[in-house]
C-alpha cells in the first residue's frame, strides 16, 4: 500500500478525517468500516491514528448521506 500510495502524516488524519467522525457513533464506525469495536473506540478517543489505507473509508463514514 505504501509503495503505491506513499506515506502520509498522522496530522493529515487529525486535521481532515478525525473532525468528520465527531457525530458518528462507534457502532456506526464498526458497521460501516468492518473494523473492530475496540479499534473504532480507540480511533474515536484519539488514541490511535489508523493506517492511511483506512482514511478514505473513515472519511466516507463522516460525510452526511444525501436525504
Amino acid at each position: 500500500w505504501q509503495r503505491a500510495n506513499g506515506m502520509r502524516e498522522p496530522e493529515e488524519f487529525r486535521e481532515t478525517v478525525y473532525p468528520l467522525l465527531a457525530d458518528i457513533s462507534i457502532r456506526e464506525l464498526v458497521r460501516r468500516t468492518g473494523l473492530s469495536l475496540a479499534y473504532c473506540r480507540q480511533i474515536k478517543r484519539g488514541l490511535v491514528v489508523p493506517h492511511p489505507m483506512w482514511w478514505e473509508a473513515l472519511r466516507k463514514v463522516g460525510v452526511p448521506r444525501p436525504t
